[in-house]
């Protein structure tokens, strides 16, 4: 996890670095615009606009990084509070109680919030 959140670091200072590259070379091919070189500006601004495009893919990249790592840590908060879960029913003394409160856990975990019922 360490090394992913190192990467997406990595990634961002690299889309940072890129975006001020491409943007200075766009900023020098519009600054020595002259009308008798304009194959030169385009070249220029062709540059400009293919390191930006490089920059953007590294904030892509970044962003989703991010997104994944929010997303595992979402899971783990969510597996320490169901193993919490666990143990405090497990310290109930009272058998009807805490095997009511399993079979309630078993059906969270499963997806189902109640179970049908049979009297209509």
């Amino acid at each position: 996890m360490l090394q992913a959140l190192a990467r997406a670091n990595i990634s961002f200072w690299f889309s940072i670095i890129f975006a001020s590259i491409g943007f200075s070379v766009l900023l020098f091919a519009f600054v020595s615009h002259t009308s008798s070189d304009i194959a030169g500006t385009v070249v220029k601004v062709a540059s400009g606009a293919i390191i930006d495009a490089i920059s953007v893919r590294f904030f892509v990249q970044s962003t989703n990084a991010q997104k994944s790592m929010s997303e595992f840590f979402e899971k783990l908060r969510l597996d320490r509070l169901n193993a919490e879960a666990r143990e405090m029913i497990a310290e109930i003394e009272s058998v009807p109680m805490r095997d009511q409160l399993r079979s309630q856990l078993i059906l969270k975990y499963s997806g189902i919030d109640k179970l049908l019922d049979g009297s209509r």
